[in-house]
């Protein structure tokens, strides 16, 4: 169970992350 929920942050962490890198690529490139 609790390894479970670790995954389960992992990988919201992970998804987050490349969010928010394609942010900072959809900004620097334009600009």
């Amino acid at each position: 169970m609790n390894t479970k929920n670790e995954l389960l942050d992992v990988f919201q962490v992970d998804e987050l992350e490349k969010r928010y890198e394609m942010n900072i690529w959809d900004c620097v490139q334009p600009c």
